[in-house]
């Protein structure tokens, strides 16, 4: 039987050497940063993420809005998709737009957007602001500056704003490469993207195809800013932020949301227009726990006290709270309950209406 050995070496074998010249040197560092820039160029604005879409899309709307809307809903998230502009304009009269973003952009951003309003078309008939429970108490971190980075205003737009936030030059550097590098700066979608295919191939093969619901809003709420988040709760992400909640600290509104919020009201007082600052759809279940009791009196408590003294601003608490199963997580809900909550706002909104200025 033949028996294979491995060879052995007593020495290395010699290296190779390879001698460059300067023109091959150039070209080797040139090409991949010419390819690197090119395929950034190529992928701006094409990688953004649901929230960076919907940034871009709301300035969007708002620097093209018809003359007749002029009820503005601002905020984030949970009025993004829990306020239906066509419920409002139903109940209310006008003819309103739903203008939310994210959370992370934070209440200066409203801010900037009722600005921009106010400059180019005057100031509006009335201004909602919806904001989770949650997150009145944000403060400025990463993620500010990447949204940030999708506002379609110059580099520095926010210096000359009545609510500017404080960049650093780090905060700087985060918004030009989020804005001008995006491969870079948003490794996480480019990993999301490139799983997407083989994550909906296993959902796919495991639940089957998943088949729309019979029940969607309007296309004319979806065209007016509205998101569904669909009709059913996600009970595991609504289990895990409920188990939060026995932990949660004391409320404390945030100084740069509440800076913002001083400057919409000077806003409403200055050009005697109605602002409403309301907190998004709460759950039966956080109400059923001392922390969760204690966080949302809290913020009633604070944002009122912040409002005293504003004749043209109101503060809308006291809504009822919701079941968890007409809740998507702890603050968001779903669609049929999107319709109920956003009645309930114009009942509060017709009852303030009703009352003398303060």
């Amino acid at each position: 039987m033949v028996r294979w050995r491995q060879p052995r070496f007593s020495t290395l074998p010699d290296d190779v050497p390879y001698i460059a010249g300067r023109a091959a040197t150039r070209i080797s560092l040139v090409v991949p940063i010419v390819i690197c820039l090119l395929l950034n160029a190529l992928f701006i604005g094409r990688i953004d993420n649901l929230a960076d879409h919907n940034i871009k899309r709301k300035w969007s709307m708002l620097q093209h809005l018809p003359k007749q809307i002029n009820h503005l809903v601002l905020g984030d998230s949970v009025g993004w998709t829990g306020v239906l502009p066509t419920e409002l304009s139903a109940a209310l009269g006008g003819s309103w737009i739903n203008l939310c973003t994210t959370a992370h952009m934070l209440v200066p951003h409203d801010a900037w957007m009722l600005q921009w309003y106010i400059e180019h078309y005057g100031p509006p008939s009335e201004v909602l602001v919806v904001h989770a429970i949650t997150s009145w108490r944000y403060g400025v971190d990463d993620s500010t500056y990447q949204m940030v980075s999708k506002v379609p205003l110059p580099m520095g737009f926010w210096r000359s704003m009545a609510a500017p936030l404080p960049p650093s030059s780090t905060d700087l550097a985060k918004v030009f490469l989020n804005r001008y590098v995006p491969l870079y700066a948003q490794n996480k979608t480019v990993d999301q993207m490139i799983h997407k295919p083989a994550k909906d191939l296993v959902t796919w093969i495991l639940r089957g195809p998943v088949t729309p619901s019979p029940i969607r809003p309007s296309s004319t709420d979806e065209a007016l800013g509205y998101l569904s988040l669909g009709n059913t709760t996600n009970w595991p992400e609504y289990r895990r932020a409920l188990a939060t909640w026995p932990a949660m600290k004391p409320f404390e509104l945030s100084a740069v949301n509440r800076d913002a919020l001083l400057v919409m009201m000077q806003y409403s007082d200055r050009y005697h227009f109605p602002l409403y600052l309301t907190s998004g759809p709460v759950s039966r279940d956080i109400l059923a726990l001392e922390p969760g009791r204690r966080f949302v009196a809290g913020v009633h408590r604070t944002m009122n006290q912040l409002v005293a003294g504003h004749p043209y601003t109101y503060y809308l608490d006291d809504l009822p709270p919701f079941r968890a199963e007409q809740m998507r997580d702890e603050v968001h809900v779903v669609f049929p309950a999107a319709k109920t909550y956003t009645q309930l706002l114009a009942q509060r909104i017709r009852a303030e209406r009703r009352r003398p200025w303060r």
